[in-house]
């Protein structure tokens, strides 16, 4: 269930209420009796750490594989003196 913030604009008194999102909820504050409102926050600032998603992850490190071993077979065979002449 989600928590929501509510703040009340005569006191600036700031409480938490866990309540579903279905929930019509009007909290009055402790300190005055006036009718609070709900705080819209900017989120919880999501970070993905490292590479990201684990998709992401795994097709970057192949693509880097695959390239890798391109690369070294294509010194290797310019450096191959047999396949030169």
């Amino acid at each position: 269930m989600p928590t929501y913030e509510y703040f009340c604009p005569k006191c600036d008194n700031e409480i938490e209420i866990e309540h579903s999102i279905k929930e019509s909820v009007t909290p009055i504050c402790d300190k005055c009796k006036t009718e609070m409102k709900r705080n819209i926050s900017g989120g919880t600032g999501f970070v993905l750490k490292d590479f990201g998603w684990p998709g992401k992850d795994i097709k970057e490190k192949r693509d880097k594989g695959l390239h890798s071993l391109e690369m070294e077979k294509r010194q290797k065979d310019n450096h191959d003196p047999i396949k030169r002449q």
